[in-house]
C-alpha cells in the first residue's frame, strides 16, 4: 500500500453503490452490512443469469410443497405422537427433502442423470448439511432467544433453503 508522507497507510476504499446507500467493502463489513450486503451480491449473480433466477424461483415452489410437507409430518409427530421436538423436525426435514428431491429433479433441474440412487445420495447428503442449518437456527430462537418453536421454524427453513438451492447445483444436479 502506499505511504504518505507523514507514515500513514493510505487505504483504497472499494464500495457497493445502491442509491441511497454506500456499504464499503474495505475495511471489513460491520455485522449490521453484512447481510444486506450478501442480499445486494446474490441479486445481483441472480440477475445476471437469469436461467439461475428461474431455477431459484422454481427451487422455491418445490421448496414451498416441502414446507408443508415439513410442517405436517413435524407437527403430527410432535404434537400427535408426542416425538420430541428435535426428532420431530429431522424426520419432517428429511421426508420433506425426499419429496423435494423428486419435484427438483423433474421441474426444476430437468436431470437426465441415469444413476437415480447417486444423485438422491448427494441431494440427502446437502439435505443434512441442512438440516443441521436448519437445527442450529431452531435451536439458538428457542432455547436462546425463547422464541415460538414455529415461528423459530419459519426463519430455519429459509436459512437451509439458500444453502440447500446452491448446494444442489454445484453439487447433485450438475
Amino acid at each position: 500500500m502506499p505511504e504518505r508522507s507523514n507514515g500513514a497507510v493510505s487505504k483504497t476504499v472499494v464500495s457497493l453503490r445502491v442509491p441511497g446507500v454506500r456499504i464499503p467493502l474495505s475495511p471489513p463489513l460491520k455485522p449490521s452490512q453484512q447481510g444486506f450486503f450478501y442480499l445486494i451480491m446474490a441479486m445481483v449473480y441472480l440477475n445476471t443469469y437469469p436461467d439461475l433466477f428461474t431455477k431459484f424461483i422454481k427451487f422455491g415452489l418445490v421448496g414451498a410443497s416441502g414446507v408443508l410437507v415439513d410442517f405436517g409430518i413435524t407437527y403430527l409427530l410432535k404434537e400427535k405422537a408426542k416425538v420430541h421436538q428435535y426428532i420431530a423436525n429431522a424426520i419432517g426435514f428429511t421426508i420433506a427433502a425426499s419429496t423435494n428431491y423428486l419435484f427438483n429433479r423433474i421441474y426444476t433441474f430437468h436431470s437426465q442423470n441415469p444413476n437415480l440412487l447417486e444423485e438422491y445420495g448427494k441431494f440427502l447428503a446437502v439435505s443434512m448439511v441442512g438440516l443441521a442449518i436448519n437445527s442450529l437456527v431452531i435451536w439458538i430462537l428457542v432455547s436462546k432467544l425463547k422464541w415460538n418453536f414455529y415461528f423459530a421454524k419459519v426463519f430455519a427453513i429459509g436459512a437451509a433453503t439458500i444453502w440447500n438451492f446452491f448446494a444442489n447445483l454445484l453439487v447433485t444436479f450438475i
